[in-house]
C-alpha cells in the first residue's frame, strides 16, 4: 500500500512534495484520493537555481553594449519592469551604466567602469569552473 507521498511522487515525479505545511501556500494545491491536500512546488531536478545579483548585473551589462531601451533590457535579462528598475537605479548610482535620452525614451549603455566590472566578473567565473 502506498502512502500519500509515494502516490504523489509516482503521479508527479518532477515535483517535490511538501507535506509539512499543507496549507502554507494555497496555490497550487493538488487533491489526491481520500480528500487529502498536498502542497507542491515546481522544483524539477533540472530547474535552475536562483540567479545572484552579480549574475543579473552582468547580464544587464552584457546587453547594454549599444544604446539599449529599458524594454529590451527587461526581455533580455528575464526580469519584470519593477525588478529591472531597481537594478538600473543601483547600476546608475554605481556608474556602471550611462543614460541618455533618445527622443522621449531613455537609452542605456555600458560605461568604462561597467566594462571593467563585466571583465572582472567573467574572469572570476572562468576561475570557478
Amino acid at each position: 500500500m502506498l502512502n500519500r507521498t509515494m502516490r504523489a511522487s509516482l503521479l508527479y515525479p518532477r515535483y517535490r512534495i511538501n507535506l509539512q505545511s499543507p496549507l502554507s501556500s494555497c496555490f497550487p494545491l493538488l487533491m489526491l484520493g481520500g480528500g487529502s491536500f498536498l502542497n507542491f512546488r515546481a522544483l524539477s531536478s533540472d530547474a535552475r537555481p536562483r540567479r545572484t545579483p552579480f549574475e543579473i548585473i552582468s547580464k544587464i551589462l552584457g546587453t547594454c553594449h549599444g544604446n539599449t531601451k529599458k524594454t529590451a533590457l527587461m526581455y533580455d535579462s528575464s526580469m519584470s519592469f519593477k525588478q529591472l528598475t531597481g537594478y538600473l537605479d543601483l547600476m546608475l548610482g554605481a556608474k556602471l551604466l550611462l543614460t541618455e535620452n533618445d527622443g522621449s525614451h531613455p537609452v542605456f549603455r555600458i560605461s568604462g567602469k561597467g566594462r571593467d566590472f563585466l571583465r572582472a566578473y567573467e574572469g572570476l567565473m572562468t576561475l570557478m569552473e
